[in-house]
């Protein structure tokens, strides 16, 4: 008798050890992407604003590992971290400022005191350094995504 036989075993093999990889693939390069951002984020806060990679601003520029899932990952300014990194993204309007439990706010410049018992101050320019990061990079994020995906698989040795 005369048969034909279709052995999906080979197949199935090779999708089981396709899958993970390309998913260890994916992981390695979200987090490459991630660190890129981050990275060019802190280079776009400090040619905006002159912050030290060392102040708390840059620092704000974190991963939200609330918000990451196998197939994402997400960048954010964290309030925690530094409650005013928003603002220079974001930008402010114009507003007044009193002192809250003093009589007067006091500040130094230029070596003399000045005191106030509350004044207009302009708001502050917006810049958003992390959305510029995000949209210079965008082609960069496929090749990193590709190229980590790559690997995982020659790990593999399915590639």
């Amino acid at each position: 008798m005369l048969s034909v036989t279709v052995d999906l075993s080979e197949f199935n093999r090779m999708i089981a050890n396709v899958e993970p990889s390309m998913m260890r693939g994916i992981r390695v390069g979200l987090k490459q992407c991630a660190e890129e951002l981050i990275a060019e984020g802190r280079r776009g806060l400090d040619s905006a604003y002159n912050i030290s990679a060392h102040s708390l601003a840059p620092r704000s520029i974190q991963v939200d590992d609330s918000k990451t899932t196998p197939t994402s990952i997400t960048v954010h300014l964290d309030k925690k971290t530094c409650p005013y990194t928003e603002y220079l993204h974001e930008g402010t309007r114009d507003h007044f400022v009193e002192p809250n439990r003093a009589k007067a706010l006091h500040w130094v410049s230029g070596g003399d005191s000045f005191f106030s018992k509350g004044h207009n101050v302009s708001g502050i320019e917006k810049h958003p350094f992390l959305y510029d990061a995000a949209y210079k990079l965008k082609d960069k994020f496929g090749e990193i995504i590709h190229a980590a995906v790559q690997s995982a698989m020659k790990k593999e040795g399915v590639a």
